[in-house]
């Protein structure tokens, strides 16, 4: 993130007053920030505020273009083919294959068979972030398919591939089901945020949560009347409390409610030990790493990761504790113990 992103950023927080009182902007942190983290004129030294956060980017150094962009996920994780999504083509103004024959373009009608054997395939853009430029194609029949849900005829399915530009095509992740049973709509991720522990010498899991989409949302990350963000027991994969939002407002709770009427709170997230320590292997197997949010789904055989982050969004992270109270992550935000 270079000087005029971060200065956009810190320009649009002013613009649109999400710093709240003069005590928030003189010191950098968001309303946000201040009301779900419980920052207060007393602690906020515990705390890295969003404006610091944001300036000290990237703390992957010139790794962290690399990280996110979606594109060079199964490059990153080859030795871990098995937990990572099928990637099937790269769109940039035509179809190309991501597979070993030079790139060279694949027509049309082999894409539609291949929608027709998959039932459903994803687009993304390879440096989106929020769920944004986020489709989900599904096979209709002979008719043509249906686009994030609206029917269109393979012409228009067409013209609107050829249109799309650095975009990547994927398999369509089928998820456990119990995250299917909160809501099947979308694919509800676990951000699993993990840090580089110099004395340890290893990666450690430092914060982790679970998002859950609404019904009919397609992705799990962007708010449409009720969204739920949920704490993670980093022992056991235990749901806790975290965050609802209605009509456009966020709030802390310690009962977890998802719209659809199922309390979050308490569930086991199903083989989450097992998981926990392979995403640190992976974290550990990538030595310019030193700060990192994965997006894993969990499946009935395990698990896939969706997408790396290297400046994941601070909102709740630091609800249990300021990042700055942690030798681990004071090292890396500050560069001191």
């Amino acid at each position: 993130m270079g000087f005029g992103t971060k200065f956009k950023r810190l320009r649009s927080f002013h613009k649109s007053t999400k710093f709240g009182s003069l005590w928030n902007l003189l010191h950098g942190f968001s309303a946000k920030s201040v009301e779900l983290n419980g920052i207060t004129s007393q602690n906020y030294k515990e705390f890295i505020s969003d404006r610091q956060y944001f300036m000290g980017h990237p703390y992957n150094g010139l790794y962290s273009t690399i990280i996110d962009n979606k594109l060079y996920l199964p490059y990153l994780l080859k030795n871990f083919p098995e937990h990572t999504p099928r990637y099937f083509y790269f769109l940039n103004g035509e179809i190309l294959r991501l597979a070993n024959d030079g790139g060279a373009r694949v027509p049309f009608e082999e894409f539609r068979e291949l929608l027709h054997d998959q039932g459903r395939l994803v687009l993304k853009h390879t440096c989106s972030s929020r769920g944004e430029g986020f489709y989900l194609l599904e096979a209709d029949g002979e008719r043509g398919c249906l686009l994030n849900k609206e029917p269109r005829s393979w012409e228009a399915v067409e013209q609107f591939i050829l249109s799309l530009d650095h975009y990547i095509v994927t398999e369509y992740v089928q998820q456990h089901h119990y995250a299917s049973e909160v809501n099947a709509s979308s694919l509800n991720t676990i951000r699993m945020i993990c840090a580089w522990d110099e004395e340890r010498g290893a990666f450690r899991l430092m914060r982790c949560f679970h998002r859950f989409g609404n019904d009919g949302a397609l992705v799990d990350n962007v708010a449409k009347g009720n969204s739920c963000t949920v704490f993670v027991d980093t022992e056991t994969g235990v749901l806790q409390e975290g965050t609802m939002e209605r009509d456009g407002k966020r709030s802390y709770t310690q009962s977890v409610t998802h719209a659809s009427g199922r309390l979050l709170t308490g569930m086991q997230v199903p083989n989450f030990c097992q998981i926990r320590d392979k995403v640190l292997e992976i974290s550990s197997s990538l030595p310019f790493l030193r700060y990192v949010g994965w997006d894993v789904a969990v499946t009935e055989d395990g698990f896939r990761v969706i997408e790396a982050n290297s400046l994941p969004d601070l909102g709740m992270n630091q609800r249990k504790g300021g990042y700055l109270a942690d030798a681990v992550l004071r090292k890396i935000f500050t560069g001191k113990r």
